[in-house]
């Protein structure tokens, strides 16, 4: 009896740790799910997520994910993104963790909730979130340092940084830039002005509507590379990647960077063949035409002389000639040879 109570324990607990939580809805090019037993699954549509499940991206890959309580996430390439803990009652009533450890992140939390039950995590910094759209961009500097970038588009959002020496409330439109593991000697208020900036406005216009991508697939750092934003191209994602790590891996990023190397390389060789062909064959045309204009001139040269020669001749001679008729008149064979006028 006791041996059957634990069986049934287990099970019910197996069960309600397997439970749907979320569903794929889009997911292009290269994304596992990572369970909480650590087995890989290839990630599809309409795939079931559960608690502990761990979602990751390759190069130029994108998921897509609607969650139980409406909340939806977009997570973009080169990205791990984790449901660590979801206990659901209704829309308005539930607890969830969420962990962004690298990459790109898009949240939209359709349902309010007014206890701050909804928690973003990065390796820097932690939302609380309400009836909230977030962008975050979790990525290294040159430094190797984890650095996470935030930007509100709706609602309201609580921001806890270390360095940005306690807390912040976000307005729509703000965004915390480069928020790093301490505050590097700053005090807090120094260390807030920092990193709070202003979006631009063509970048809050354009994460907005959505304007980039039609699928809705727009992030922070493409918005902001796409409008100028000098800042953001000094931000690496690809060195995120950890050696041997699936089909994005810095193994496979250092043979696309050779296969570019060899290819620039090609180009310039070939170029400088086709240069060199191209030398080779104006030579040739310019020869061509020189020697056609020198054999034309040697030719007038030549008949020139040939005439003065035939006028000098006759000059000498009385004899004109005058006509040319059969020897012995019209009755013998002709042979063309011209008779001389006395």
């Amino acid at each position: 009896m006791k041996s059957l109570l634990v069986f049934i324990l287990t099970v019910s607990s197996f069960t309600a740790m397997a439970e749907e939580i979320g569903k794929i809805v889009i997911a292009k090019g290269s994304v596992s799910i990572i369970d909480s037993s650590g087995k890989v699954h290839p990630a599809k549509q309409l795939y079931e997520l559960s608690i502990g499940d761990k979602i990751e991206t390759g190069k130029a890959s994108y998921v897509k994910v609607l969650m139980k309580d409406d909340s939806v996430f977009q997570v973009g390439p080169n990205s791990e993104f984790a449901l660590e803990n979801f206990d659901y009652k209704n829309k308005n009533e539930r607890t969830a963790v969420y962990n962004l450890a690298k990459g790109q992140l898009r949240s939209w939390f359709v349902h309010k909730s007014p206890e701050k039950t909804l928690t973003i995590k990065t390796p820097t910094a932690s939302m609380g979130i309400r009836g909230t759209e977030i962008l975050t961009d979790v990525y290294k500097d040159n430094g190797g340092e984890y650095k996470t970038d935030i930007a509100l588009i709706r609602g309201k959002l609580e921001v806890a940084a270390a360095s940005l020496g306690g807390k912040i409330m976000l307005s729509p439109g703000q965004l915390l830039d480069g928020l790093g593991q301490k505050v590097n000697g700053r005090a807090p208020a120094s260390a807030r002005r920092e990193h709070l900036k202003n979006l631009s406005r063509k970048v809050f216009d354009a994460v907005r509507k959505n304007s980039i991508d039609n699928n809705g697939a727009i992030f922070l750092h493409d918005a902001r590379i796409k409008f100028g934003d000098a800042q953001a191209k000094n931000k690496k994602f690809s060195n995120l990647l950890d050696k041997g790590r699936g089909p994005a891996s810095i193994d496979g990023e250092d043979k696309i960077k050779n296969i570019g190397v060899d290819r620039d390389n090609l180009r310039k060789k070939l170029s400088g063949k086709m240069n060199q062909q191209r030398r080779e064959m104006i030579r040739k045309r310019v020869i061509a035409s020189t020697m056609t204009e020198k054999e034309e001139y040697e030719a007038k040269m030549k008949q020139q002389e040939d005439g003065t020669k035939t006028t000098s001749g006759d000059s000498n001679s009385e004899a004109t000639i005058i006509n040319a008729v059969p020897i012995g008149g019209g009755g013998g064979t002709n042979l063309g040879l011209p008779v001389l006028a006395p």
